[in-house]
């Protein structure tokens, strides 16, 4: 622990994203473009359209890795299967990063009961997710598209630490789903915005600061720890080292 705590965190500022990739499918393998991102399949009973957005700012990592503790050097050495003892009590991986960043996804699908029902909840389904103007997108005429099969509602932030389902089976939770489609792309387009935002706020400093370990709470706390880097432990020196000894 001493050993960990003793050696320092960097941080690296990256700038890497995906934003607005929207797809539309259904269950023929029928294909037609919308846009130079925008792909989509009509003609099935069942249809699906998601908009996902990512951003990637910046990673913590190790300066250097550690070294084992006493405890692991000599399970390692001493133990008749010495990989799968020390897998029992320290498992295959450990934490040696974290990936800074947002993502955001909003997911509509549903099946209508009839194809042309279905290809029109699946125009319905481009229109919600690809504009962002709920006033427009609303119409009278979807709450046919609700009535005559059923739609859902999955909607993601991880900044907001926001998720929600919504089943609509009628005209109301139709709209509930539509509004909470509307709301959550508006996220997902200001995502590269809220992500800097939140990344200035917590002052990291400049690419390839030295950072002290209290600063990885308040990292966690702010929503911008996208992904964790597991690292195998056989890649570390001392591991191959202690298990390639000779048996204690």
């Amino acid at each position: 622990m001493e050993s960990l705590l003793s050696t320092s965190l960097i941080y690296t500022e990256t700038r890497a994203g995906r934003v607005n990739q929207a797809t539309v499918s259904g269950s023929s393998n029928s294909h037609r473009d919308l846009s130079a991102d925008i792909a989509g399949s009509i003609g099935g009973s069942h249809n699906k359209a998601s908009v996902h957005t990512s951003f990637r700012c910046g990673k913590i990592t190790l300066a250097h890795f550690p070294s084992l503790s006493e405890d692991a050097t000599r399970i390692l050495r001493t133990s008749k299967d010495p990989s799968a003892a020390f897998r029992d009590k320290f498992g295959d991986y450990f934490v040696g990063g974290y990936v800074l960043g947002g993502t955001n996804s909003t997911v509509m699908w549903g099946a209508g009961a009839s194809k042309g029902e279905s290809e029109r909840l699946d125009i319905s389904f481009e229109v919600h997710l690809l504009f962002l103007s709920y006033e427009d997108s609303i119409r009278k005429n979807d709450a046919s598209y609700s009535s005559a099969g059923a739609a859902n509602l999955t909607a993601f932030d991880s900044l907001d630490a926001f998720q929600t389902k919504v089943d609509a089976s009628n005209y109301g939770s139709y709209r509930t789903a539509v509004e909470t489609s509307v709301a959550n792309r508006r996220r997902g387009a200001e995502l590269q915005a809220r992500v800097l935002a939140k990344l200035k706020g917590l002052n990291l400093g400049p690419s390839g600061s030295q950072l002290p370990w209290k600063k990885c709470d308040e990292l966690c706390r702010s929503g911008l720890v996208l992904e964790l880097l597991m690292l195998p432990w056989a890649g570390l020196r001392d591991y191959r080292n202690a298990i390639c000894a000779p048996r204690e």
